[in-house]
């Protein structure tokens, strides 16, 4: 699996109510993918020149001396001496929120922070790729849309997407497939919180377990002794539909823990089709779906779902099924 991007933040000037959003813009980043690693201090620097107004030139230039090993996104509330909200290139990214409340709110300034952190990404996703390679002057709704009217930005917000011409590129310039997709992850996020969705993920440390119910069964048994445990073992916390009693439909209830989780665990087997319904969705809604299946299934499952990643046990083994459980998401997901 190639490394993730390691990414530093720093910040000057920000409020306590600022530095909160921005955290929180963080943990979001960080749950919705796992190719861009942000890291969780917020560093404090003083970038040069007069406070309120910033050139960004020689701001931008005082943070490409500080980058070193991991790419540096700054974030600070003194609006750029041009009309640009954000510069960004191999080594950096510096965004200004002086004049978020009037030009783009809402969404909310963390979703704004958000978006922009899917723009450093796209820059850094490729090793020659910079803002000035992959920009629309017209506006389209793409990422990659220089909107000279900032108000413009609004709309990329509510299309979430990157045009096919600059996915094009960023494939020739070496961005992974993985890198496109974590970024499209971030976009269809911020996407359903500018729409007022309530398919946006709640919780970034869940995992909801889809499989059938079932009482003193091996299937309740490889969930008690090995999904549960192993995922336990790299800070996520398992759900299941009937872990807590609703008065509404189950599957209204499937679909919504489905929707607010960020990681999907599917037991599959041959005999229970309603799993695959739920599955389905899970993937439709681009959910990191992995599948745990007894040795003696994985042979007469659909082949649909034969590319995907699938956890095998001998029966009874649940330690071998907690391992394997906990490799996964430490492996994939850097978790634990």
């Amino acid at each position: 699996m190639p490394r993730s991007i390691g990414v530093q933040v720093v910040a000057d000037g920000l409020t306590a109510r600022e530095t909160e959003c921005l955290k929180r813009a963080i943990s979001a980043v960080n749950g919705l993918q796992s190719q861009f690693q942000v890291g969780d201090a917020i560093h404090k620097i003083a970038l040069p020149g007069k406070r309120n107004v910033l050139k960004e030139g020689a701001s931008f230039d005082a943070l490409s001396r500080r980058a070193r090993k991991d790419r540096l996104f700054c974030v600070t509330p003194w609006s750029f001496a041009g009309n640009d909200f954000q510069v960004a290139d191999q080594r950096c990214s510096l965004l200004t929120i002086g004049d978020w409340e009037e030009e783009y709110a809402p969404p909310s300034l963390q979703t704004f922070i958000v978006y922009q952190f899917a723009f450093a990404f796209l820059t850094w996703a490729a090793d020659n790729v910079s803002d000035k390679v992959l920009v629309h002057k017209k506006t389209i709704g793409c990422r990659m849309d220089y909107c000279r009217n900032k108000r413009e930005l609004k709309l990329g917000m509510l299309a979430g997407y990157i045009c096919p011409k600059c996915k094009g590129h960023l494939r020739q310039l070496d961005a992974t497939p993985a890198q496109i997709s974590a970024i499209e992850r971030i976009l269809d996020y911020v996407q359903a919180v500018s729409k007022g969705e309530d398919r946006v993920p709640e919780d970034w440390d869940s995992a909801f377990v889809v499989m059938r119910f079932s009482e003193d069964d091996e299937n309740q048994a490889a969930f008690e002794h090995g999904i549960k445990p192993g995922l336990r073992d790299v800070g996520i916390v398992a759900r299941r539909a009937d872990d807590v009693i609703e008065s509404r439909p189950l599957l209204e209830k499937i679909t919504s823990q489905i929707l607010s989780s960020r990681f999907i665990v599917a037991k599959v087997d041959a005999r229970r089709l309603n799993i695959y319904y739920e599955l389905g969705l899970a993937m439709g809604h681009r959910k990191d779906v992995v599948l745990v299946s007894e040795e003696k299934w994985t042979n007469r499952l659909p082949s649909d779902l034969s590319n995907w990643e699938c956890l095998t046990y001998p029966k009874g083994d649940y330690a071998a099924l907690r391992r394997k459980v906990a490799k996964f998401y430490r492996e994939n997901y850097a978790r634990g």
